[in-house]
């Protein structure tokens, strides 16, 4: 039953819409990751030694002044 209908609204490019529409796909490369997988959890160890760590404690005086 929908079979008709999806062809129609395609062919109508005298709006321009559909017809504008279709160059915009991304080119046909790497696959792009999923927006809902998340880096892996890192360990809050590891994170509180790069804030703490002595070049990090610097970097952040430095953009203070």
């Amino acid at each position: 039953m929908s079979a008709p209908a999806a062809p129609a609204p395609a062919r109508t490019d005298a709006r321009g819409t559909p017809a504008s529409r279709a160059p915009t796909t991304p080119v046909p490369g790497p696959p792009v990751r999923a927006p809902t997988r998340r880096s892996p959890p890192r360990s809050r160890t590891r994170r509180r030694r790069l804030r703490h760590s002595p070049r990090a404690v610097a970097r952040r005086r430095a953009q203070k002044t």
